[in-house]
């Protein structure tokens, strides 16, 4: 693996250089690293430790440094994102993401996130959702819509878009998680696709268009994406923990800061709180700034059939503890474009309490700890 493709990993361990003040989430890091570490041979270990840490430096440094670029904060808050981004392991985008969304330093960053997840459950059903087209099979022969897929192309092989239909069309790498890694094109637009089958099998699958209710909320083509978080009790029916809706935003890159409003949902009512834009996440959105189209108050159209489909879902991988499912409501309803059980704990926790995952996350550590002993 070249460098450039190492330097995004660090600290590849997922600590940062201070534990969390919160036991609970030092424990669950700890657990993560500890699972990493393993995999280096002992003798390589504590140069590897050291390694990894001086790099951590650097990388923290880079991220802060492109960050600021692109962002608008002044010295004062840059100089406690470096120190937050130092003490945590975090990125620089969801450290300051964290810290103006929920306050402090961020408890449970992505590299951490899935070392720890990962660690959690039954392996087979990890890597059976790091598979989309593993996991279309599963949800499909579950009942569950999923995108149509027009053809599969190999790692390498040939892009021929001739046999697909003409017009638009959605293509993503086997092995991403979620919905995430994927893209637009036109049946015409080869040059694109080929360039995916250089690192992965990819699917090329229908353009899912939002069902017109919620024509209001889509933007150059993309539709509005439902982010649901379930989650399960060891052993226990899996209940919905979160729940977001991802409205793209115009003219904006599609990346975890400018891509999206993201817009908390009641989980009883079904009806969207203010949305958050992490570009500037110390705001509150009741409206789209860019049409006016109304965001809180609104009831989400197909949010309980959607809720449902998820937990219809997430009981299809019961040897996991937290999966988020990311779904279009299109015309014929609710469609599932796949699941991530390393999801992110900014997006699993938006809009709620996440004290209450923290504690079900132990108890799957006791109960995976048991199972393997």
């Amino acid at each position: 693996m070249s460098a450039a493709n190492l330097r995004p990993r660090l600290p590849y361990d997922g600590q940062g250089f201070a534990a969390p003040t919160d036991a609970r989430f030092a424990r669950l890091r700890a657990r993560g690293a500890a699972r990493f570490w393993r995999t280096v041979p002992w003798v390589l270990r504590g140069a590897a430790i050291a390694a990894t840490r001086i790099g951590s430096i650097a990388a923290a440094y880079w991220r802060v440094q492109a960050f600021l670029r692109g962002a608008e904060i002044d010295d004062r808050a840059a100089r406690r994102l470096l120190a937050d981004c130092l003490a945590t392991g975090a990125e620089a985008d969801e450290a300051h993401a964290w810290r103006e969304i929920f306050g402090g330093p961020h408890p449970l960053p992505r590299r951490s996130a899935r070392l720890v997840l990962a660690s959690l459950g039954e392996p087979r059903a990890h890597r059976r959702l790091a598979d989309r087209e593993a996991t279309d099979a599963l949800l499909a022969h579950g009942g569950l819509a999923i995108p149509l897929t027009h053809a599969i192309v190999r790692q390498g092989g040939i892009v021929d878009l001739s046999r697909v239909p003409s017009g638009p069309l959605f293509v993503r790498s086997r092995h991403s998680p979620g919905g995430r890694d994927g893209f637009a094109i036109d049946s015409a637009d080869a040059a694109r696709a080929a360039a995916l089958a250089r690192d992965d099998d990819f699917l090329i699958q229908e353009h899912l268009r939002a069902d017109a209710r919620l024509s209001d909320l889509a933007s150059d083509g993309a539709a509005p994406v439902l982010y649901l978080t379930t989650a399960r009790e060891p052993g226990s029916a899996p209940f919905l923990h979160s729940a977001f809706l991802a409205v793209p935003v115009p003219n904006e890159p599609r990346d975890f800061r400018r891509g999206h409003l993201r817009v908390p949902i009641d989980l009883g009512t079904g009806v969207l709180r203010e949305g958050l834009w992490f570009a500037q996440p110390g705001r509150r959105f009741a409206h789209a700034w860019w049409n006016g189209a109304p965001l809180t108050g609104r009831r989400v159209t197909g949010f309980a059939e959607a809720a449902a489909a998820a937990r219809r879902a997430m009981a299809l991988v019961p040897g996991l503890a937290l999966v988020s499912w990311e779904i279009i409501v299109a015309p014929r309803g609710p469609v599932i474009l796949g699941g991530d059980a390393g999801g992110d704990w900014i997006l699993a926790c938006l809009g709620t309490d996440p004290g209450p995952l923290v504690d079900l996350l132990e108890r799957w550590t006791d109960w995976t700890d048991a199972k393997t002993a």
